[in-house]
Protein backbone atom coordinates (compact mmCIF):
# COMPACT_ATOMS: atom_id res chain seq x y z
CA UNK A 1 0.00 0.00 0.00
CA UNK A 2 1.30 3.40 -1.06
CA UNK A 3 1.79 6.04 2.03
CA UNK A 4 -0.93 8.39 2.49
CA UNK A 5 -0.41 11.70 1.91
CA UNK A 6 -1.54 14.64 3.42
CA UNK A 7 -2.64 17.79 1.41
CA UNK A 8 -4.50 21.11 2.12
CA UNK A 9 -6.57 23.20 -0.87
CA UNK A 10 -8.50 26.24 -0.93
CA UNK A 11 -12.28 25.90 -1.33
CA UNK A 12 -14.21 29.57 -1.34
CA UNK A 13 -11.80 30.88 0.94
CA UNK A 14 -11.76 28.09 3.47
CA UNK A 15 -8.17 25.77 3.92
CA UNK A 16 -9.57 22.46 3.63
CA UNK A 17 -7.32 18.95 5.15
CA UNK A 18 -7.56 16.12 3.29
CA UNK A 19 -5.20 12.62 2.61
CA UNK A 20 -4.97 10.94 -0.74
CA UNK A 21 -3.67 7.35 -1.62
CA UNK A 22 -3.80 7.81 -5.23
CA UNK A 23 -2.59 5.69 -7.94
CA UNK A 24 -1.85 7.53 -11.52
CA UNK A 25 -5.62 8.28 -13.06
CA UNK A 26 -7.73 5.27 -11.60
CA UNK A 27 -10.86 3.88 -12.90
CA UNK A 28 -12.71 4.37 -9.77
CA UNK A 29 -12.05 6.51 -6.84
CA UNK A 30 -13.14 5.99 -3.20
CA UNK A 31 -14.28 8.90 -0.76
CA UNK A 32 -14.73 8.78 2.55
CA UNK A 33 -17.03 11.48 4.55
CA UNK A 34 -16.49 11.50 8.33
CA UNK A 35 -19.39 12.43 10.72
CA UNK A 36 -20.23 14.94 13.36
CA UNK A 37 -17.71 15.96 15.51
CA UNK A 38 -15.16 13.26 13.77
CA UNK A 39 -12.02 13.64 11.15
CA UNK A 40 -10.56 11.64 8.60
CA UNK A 41 -8.31 10.26 10.74
CA UNK A 42 -11.29 7.82 12.08
CA UNK A 43 -11.94 5.84 8.89
CA UNK A 44 -7.97 5.03 9.21
CA UNK A 45 -8.26 1.41 9.80
CA UNK A 46 -10.75 1.46 6.55
CA UNK A 47 -7.91 2.84 4.86
CA UNK A 48 -6.11 -0.45 3.62
CA UNK A 49 -9.44 -2.22 2.61
CA UNK A 50 -9.53 0.39 -0.59
CA UNK A 51 -7.43 1.62 -3.49
CA UNK A 52 -7.17 4.90 -4.69
CA UNK A 53 -8.89 6.54 -1.49
CA UNK A 54 -9.50 10.26 -0.36
CA UNK A 55 -10.93 11.35 2.76
CA UNK A 56 -11.53 14.79 3.80
CA UNK A 57 -11.91 17.17 6.54
CA UNK A 58 -15.20 19.20 6.71
CA UNK A 59 -14.64 22.87 7.23
CA UNK A 60 -14.83 23.23 10.94
CA UNK A 61 -13.79 19.79 11.94
CA UNK A 62 -10.19 17.84 11.60
CA UNK A 63 -6.85 20.14 10.24
CA UNK A 64 -9.65 21.84 7.83
CA UNK A 65 -10.29 25.79 9.04
CA UNK A 66 -13.14 26.92 11.28
CA UNK A 67 -16.56 28.93 10.55
CA UNK A 68 -16.95 32.27 10.59
CA UNK A 69 -20.50 31.98 9.63
CA UNK A 70 -22.69 29.31 10.86
CA UNK A 71 -23.26 26.35 7.84
CA UNK A 72 -26.68 24.64 6.94
CA UNK A 73 -27.05 21.04 5.22
CA UNK A 74 -26.84 22.75 1.70
CA UNK A 75 -23.79 25.01 2.28
CA UNK A 76 -21.61 21.70 3.26
CA UNK A 77 -23.42 20.02 0.14
CA UNK A 78 -22.33 22.62 -1.96
CA UNK A 79 -18.49 22.48 -0.31
CA UNK A 80 -18.87 18.52 -1.44
CA UNK A 81 -19.80 19.37 -4.86
CA UNK A 82 -17.00 21.87 -5.48
CA UNK A 83 -14.44 19.45 -3.51
CA UNK A 84 -15.62 16.83 -6.10
CA UNK A 85 -15.17 18.70 -8.81
CA UNK A 86 -11.69 20.17 -7.76
CA UNK A 87 -9.83 17.36 -6.04
CA UNK A 88 -11.61 14.31 -6.94
CA UNK A 89 -11.68 15.01 -10.93
CA UNK A 90 -7.96 16.01 -11.18
CA UNK A 91 -7.04 12.29 -10.15
CA UNK A 92 -9.63 10.50 -11.91
CA UNK A 93 -8.94 8.76 -14.92
CA UNK A 94 -11.91 9.92 -17.53
CA UNK A 95 -11.95 13.73 -17.09
CA UNK A 96 -15.48 13.86 -17.89
CA UNK A 97 -16.97 10.45 -15.90
CA UNK A 98 -16.02 10.05 -12.39
CA UNK A 99 -16.64 6.69 -10.93
CA UNK A 100 -17.15 7.22 -7.53
CA UNK A 101 -17.48 4.93 -4.28
CA UNK A 102 -18.98 6.97 -1.05
CA UNK A 103 -18.39 5.91 2.37
CA UNK A 104 -20.28 7.67 4.25
CA UNK A 105 -20.60 7.37 8.38
CA UNK A 106 -23.23 9.68 10.31
CA UNK A 107 -23.16 13.52 9.43
CA UNK A 108 -21.08 12.79 6.42
CA UNK A 109 -24.05 10.47 5.06
CA UNK A 110 -26.86 13.32 5.74
CA UNK A 111 -24.43 15.55 3.39
CA UNK A 112 -24.19 13.19 0.62
CA UNK A 113 -27.89 12.42 1.02
CA UNK A 114 -27.97 16.37 0.54
CA UNK A 115 -25.75 16.69 -2.53
CA UNK A 116 -26.91 14.11 -4.29
CA UNK A 117 -30.82 15.66 -3.93
CA UNK A 118 -28.92 18.78 -5.17
CA UNK A 119 -27.82 17.27 -8.22
CA UNK A 120 -30.93 15.47 -8.64
CA UNK A 121 -33.02 18.53 -8.76
CA UNK A 122 -30.32 20.01 -11.88
CA UNK A 123 -31.24 17.22 -13.26
CA UNK A 124 -27.78 16.41 -14.32
CA UNK A 125 -26.83 13.65 -11.11
CA UNK A 126 -25.57 11.32 -14.04
CA UNK A 127 -23.93 13.61 -16.35
CA UNK A 128 -20.54 13.54 -14.54
CA UNK A 129 -20.61 11.35 -12.05
CA UNK A 130 -21.10 7.64 -11.95
CA UNK A 131 -21.78 6.09 -8.15
CA UNK A 132 -20.57 2.75 -8.07
CA UNK A 133 -21.49 2.35 -4.61
CA UNK A 134 -22.37 3.74 -1.53
CA UNK A 135 -21.67 2.47 2.02
CA UNK A 136 -23.61 3.97 5.19
CA UNK A 137 -22.38 3.47 8.84
CA UNK A 138 -24.36 4.87 11.46
CA UNK A 139 -26.14 7.27 9.08
CA UNK A 140 -29.09 9.61 10.87
CA UNK A 141 -31.31 9.35 8.14
CA UNK A 142 -34.61 10.41 10.13
CA UNK A 143 -34.64 13.89 11.83
CA UNK A 144 -35.37 12.65 15.39
CA UNK A 145 -33.88 15.28 17.89
CA UNK A 146 -33.92 13.64 21.99
CA UNK A 147 -35.59 15.77 24.71
CA UNK A 148 -32.50 17.28 25.75
CA UNK A 149 -30.79 18.47 22.54
CA UNK A 150 -34.51 20.76 22.03
CA UNK A 151 -34.83 21.53 25.31
CA UNK A 152 -30.55 22.64 24.76
CA UNK A 153 -31.38 24.33 21.17
CA UNK A 154 -34.42 26.66 22.75
CA UNK A 155 -32.50 27.38 24.91
CA UNK A 156 -29.90 29.25 23.12
CA UNK A 157 -32.14 30.06 20.76
CA UNK A 158 -33.69 32.15 23.89
CA UNK A 159 -30.31 33.62 24.80
CA UNK A 160 -29.85 34.78 21.82
CA UNK A 161 -33.11 36.45 20.88
CA UNK A 162 -33.18 38.22 24.29
CA UNK A 163 -30.04 39.75 24.02
CA UNK A 164 -28.86 39.14 27.57
CA UNK A 165 -25.85 40.71 28.64
CA UNK A 166 -22.95 38.50 28.13
CA UNK A 167 -22.12 38.34 31.75
CA UNK A 168 -25.52 36.95 32.39
CA UNK A 169 -25.27 34.54 29.27
CA UNK A 170 -21.63 33.52 31.15
CA UNK A 171 -23.34 32.58 34.11
CA UNK A 172 -26.63 31.18 32.88
CA UNK A 173 -25.11 28.76 30.19
CA UNK A 174 -21.88 26.63 32.42
CA UNK A 175 -24.67 25.88 34.59
CA UNK A 176 -27.30 24.72 32.40
CA UNK A 177 -24.42 22.87 30.37
CA UNK A 178 -23.52 21.60 33.73
CA UNK A 179 -27.30 19.99 34.38
CA UNK A 180 -27.01 18.42 30.95
CA UNK A 181 -23.60 17.13 31.10
CA UNK A 182 -22.80 13.94 29.06
CA UNK A 183 -26.62 13.71 27.83
CA UNK A 184 -25.86 15.43 24.38
CA UNK A 185 -22.10 15.38 24.27
CA UNK A 186 -22.50 16.12 20.38
CA UNK A 187 -23.50 19.96 22.01
CA UNK A 188 -21.68 20.25 25.19
CA UNK A 189 -18.77 20.09 23.03
CA UNK A 190 -19.39 22.80 20.77
CA UNK A 191 -17.10 26.37 21.04
CA UNK A 192 -19.10 29.53 20.10
CA UNK A 193 -22.14 30.48 18.49
CA UNK A 194 -21.16 29.43 15.21
CA UNK A 195 -20.96 26.22 15.54
CA UNK A 196 -24.27 25.77 18.21
CA UNK A 197 -25.93 27.64 14.97
CA UNK A 198 -24.18 25.38 12.58
CA UNK A 199 -25.52 22.30 14.74
CA UNK A 200 -28.75 23.17 14.83
CA UNK A 201 -29.45 23.84 11.13
CA UNK A 202 -28.14 20.38 10.66
CA UNK A 203 -30.23 18.71 12.84
CA UNK A 204 -32.96 20.24 12.26
CA UNK A 205 -33.00 19.36 8.58
CA UNK A 206 -35.22 16.43 8.09
CA UNK A 207 -33.32 14.48 4.83
CA UNK A 208 -35.91 11.76 5.04
CA UNK A 209 -37.79 13.14 2.11
CA UNK A 210 -34.59 12.48 -0.14
CA UNK A 211 -34.35 8.75 1.10
CA UNK A 212 -36.93 8.03 -1.97
CA UNK A 213 -34.52 8.94 -4.48
CA UNK A 214 -31.55 6.77 -3.17
CA UNK A 215 -32.51 4.17 -6.15
CA UNK A 216 -31.90 6.84 -8.44
CA UNK A 217 -28.63 8.08 -6.87
CA UNK A 218 -27.13 4.77 -7.29
CA UNK A 219 -28.38 3.56 -10.59
CA UNK A 220 -29.12 0.32 -8.48
CA UNK A 221 -30.28 -0.30 -5.15
CA UNK A 222 -28.06 -3.42 -4.66
CA UNK A 223 -25.42 -0.68 -4.91
CA UNK A 224 -26.51 0.75 -1.28
CA UNK A 225 -24.56 -1.36 1.73
CA UNK A 226 -25.92 -0.55 4.76
CA UNK A 227 -22.96 -0.95 7.71
CA UNK A 228 -24.71 -1.11 10.55
CA UNK A 229 -23.60 -1.55 14.93
CA UNK A 230 -26.54 -3.73 16.63
CA UNK A 231 -26.12 -1.48 19.33
CA UNK A 232 -25.89 2.04 17.84
CA UNK A 233 -27.90 5.23 19.95
CA UNK A 234 -26.89 8.26 17.91
CA UNK A 235 -28.56 6.40 14.68
CA UNK A 236 -30.73 3.32 16.02
CA UNK A 237 -30.57 0.32 14.03
CA UNK A 238 -34.17 1.20 13.19
CA UNK A 239 -33.06 3.54 10.64
CA UNK A 240 -31.21 1.15 8.45
CA UNK A 241 -33.92 -1.26 9.00
CA UNK A 242 -36.34 1.00 7.31
CA UNK A 243 -33.96 2.02 4.37
CA UNK A 244 -33.33 -1.73 3.66
CA UNK A 245 -37.10 -2.34 3.79
CA UNK A 246 -37.28 0.08 0.66
CA UNK A 247 -34.92 -1.09 -1.55
CA UNK A 248 -34.67 -5.15 -0.77
CA UNK A 249 -31.97 -5.28 -3.36
CA UNK A 250 -29.65 -3.11 -1.01
CA UNK A 251 -27.42 -4.94 1.51
CA UNK A 252 -27.83 -4.83 4.99
CA UNK A 253 -25.11 -5.66 7.61
CA UNK A 254 -25.71 -5.37 11.50
CA UNK A 255 -22.51 -5.81 13.25
CA UNK A 256 -23.08 -7.35 16.75
CA UNK A 257 -20.91 -5.84 19.83
CA UNK A 258 -20.64 -2.39 18.23
CA UNK A 259 -22.13 1.32 18.55
CA UNK A 260 -21.94 4.38 15.96
CA UNK A 261 -18.44 3.44 15.16
CA UNK A 262 -19.06 -0.35 14.20
CA UNK A 263 -15.60 -0.36 12.24
CA UNK A 264 -13.69 0.65 15.40
CA UNK A 265 -15.83 -1.65 17.91
CA UNK A 266 -15.36 -4.77 15.54
CA UNK A 267 -13.28 -4.63 13.17
CA UNK A 268 -12.97 -8.37 12.20
CA UNK A 269 -16.48 -8.18 11.25
CA UNK A 270 -16.84 -5.09 9.51
CA UNK A 271 -13.87 -6.22 7.70
CA UNK A 272 -15.67 -9.41 6.09
CA UNK A 273 -18.48 -7.62 4.67
CA UNK A 274 -16.83 -4.56 3.69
Amino acid sequence: MKIIKEKQVMIDGLRISYCENIEEKPEKITLFLHGWGSNKESFTLLFPLRKNIIALDFPAFGKSVGLTKAFNLNNYAVFLEKFIEKIVRDNSQNSKKINIEFIVHSFGGRVLLKYLENKNMKNNNSENINITNIICMGVPFYRNLTKIQKIQINFSKFLHKNKYTNSIKNIITPVFNFLFQNKNSDYNTLDGEVMKKTFQNIVNEDISVYIKNLNKYTNNSANLKLIWGENDEAAPLYYAKNVHKKYSASELCIVVNAGHFPWVDNFEEVKKVF
